[in-house]
């Protein structure tokens, strides 16, 4: 869900409604600080912004991970998100990917809307697994 990978990477508390409203509304923040462009090693972005040596996707691993230990969380491939939109049923993906260079799809409170019917390369998902509670 939406609020549950802002959390993940690290955002921080939004406002609460629909993705749509929250849509870029925290400027300045990605995932490796508050200044644009992206310093080298940041992550895996698109070759004109000069932050790593892949072509294409990069393996895990590759980039140092955030303050709870996911890697990738911006950059690589941009990932679906298991939520709406808004209320036209219109899916949605977040994190940036390694052909991207726009400030706002790196930008951690971006959202990317996108038909639930397409793919592309760079689009991806992130498994999320929780402890299961002992009786």
């Amino acid at each position: 869900m939406d609020l549950e990978w802002s959390a993940a990477a690290g955002l921080g508390p939004e406002a609460p409604g629909l993705p749509r409203d929250r849509d870029g509304a925290i400027p300045n923040c990605y995932a490796w600080g508050t200044n644009w462009p992206p310093p080298p090693g940041a992550g895996n972005f698109d070759p004109k912004l000069k932050t790593d040596k892949f072509p294409y996707t990069s393996p895990v691993g590759s980039f140092a991970p955030n303050k709870y230990g996911l890697y990738d969380i911006s950059g690589n491939v941009f990932q679906w998100i298991k939520e709406d939109f808004d209320e036209t049923g219109l899916g949605f993906l977040r994190g940036g990917s390694w052909p991207d260079e726009a400030e706002e799809n790196l930008n951690l409170s971006g959202r990317c809307k996108e038909s639930k019917e397409n793919g592309y390369k760079c689009y991806g998902f992130r498994c999320a697994i929780a402890p299961i509670a002992q009786k």
